[in-house]
């Protein structure tokens, strides 16, 4: 059987010292507090031992963990990855870990996570998530929890976000379609939340400037693609909610609607 691992107080008998200074003497923050001699005979002693501390009760004890509660709504959407994996670099550098939780879209399942979270003591939380008066945004707000908004924006709240100028990106959309030639443009909404009214509203704009027939598919992916009610003369699709989106459209796409 392995040995088993060195406790703090292991350490603190191999340095002659009280378990409370050795604990301040291995703190970064709070080496200052003993003297340096002392502080040397601990870390020596910590290091004799292998000694690694223990995060979950360092977390209980000082209500921090190093770590950030990630909520994404679909890892199979190929926008995030590369989102997270910018996100886990930064998180790194600060000495910070992503706690990644993958909610399928499914209230009931980000709720679940968003507490398991809580109760692991994250230091705050990044939400890819939100929909329009978001209940876990309100929840966040009341017990003063950092969050940021990754990818969507909160209208109820002052939520730092990192977002882009969805409205104009629709229109750009559109104008990058109308001048292919196409004149009926589809759009797929997803699940609702501010960017993608916005989205919608840089779509709708668009359209009726331009005195082109608007036909939406609302729901997110297949849903919104399958329930999509466009002609045969249907020939452009303005936006659809990530890799999903496409099934949709070529559900429709067999049905002779390219």
């Amino acid at each position: 059987m392995p040995d088993r691992p060195a406790t703090l107080r292991d350490v603190a008998a191999a340095a002659r010292v009280h378990p409370a200074t050795a604990s301040r003497a291995l703190n970064p923050e709070t080496r200052i507090l003993v003297s340096e001699e002392t502080a040397r005979r601990v870390t020596d002693a910590a290091a004799r031992l292998g000694y690694r501390p223990n995060p979950v009760a360092l977390s209980l004890r000082t209500r921090r963990s190093h770590t950030v509660g990630v909520l994404i709504p679909d890892l199979n959407n190929p926008l995030f990855p590369p989102i997270v994996r910018g996100l886990e670099d930064k998180l790194a550098a600060a000495g910070y870990v992503a706690l990644l939780g993958n909610t399928d879209a499914d209230a009931s399942r980000e709720r679940l996570i968003f507490e398991q979270m809580r109760a692991r003591h994250v230091d705050g939380f990044v939400l890819a998530t939100a929909t329009l008066h978001d209940r876990l945004l309100a929840e966040a707000a009341a017990a003063d929890l950092p969050v940021v908004l990754m990818n969507r924006l909160s209208q109820d709240y002052s939520f730092p976000s990192v977002s882009v100028d969805n409205e104009q990106g629709a229109r750009m959309a559109i104008t990058h379609l109308a001048r292919l030639g196409h004149t009926r443009i589809a759009h797929i909404s997803g699940l609702p939340s501010t960017a993608g009214s916005l989205r919608m509203q840089g779509y709708e704009d668009t359209m009726r400037a331009a005195d082109f027939i608007a036909d939406f598919g609302p729901g997110p992916g297949v849903r919104g693609g399958e329930r999509l009610e466009v002609g045969d003369d249907c020939r452009a699709v303005d936006q659809f909610d990530g890799a999903r989106g496409a099934l949709g459209i070529e559900h429709h796409a067999r049905a002779g609607v390219v």
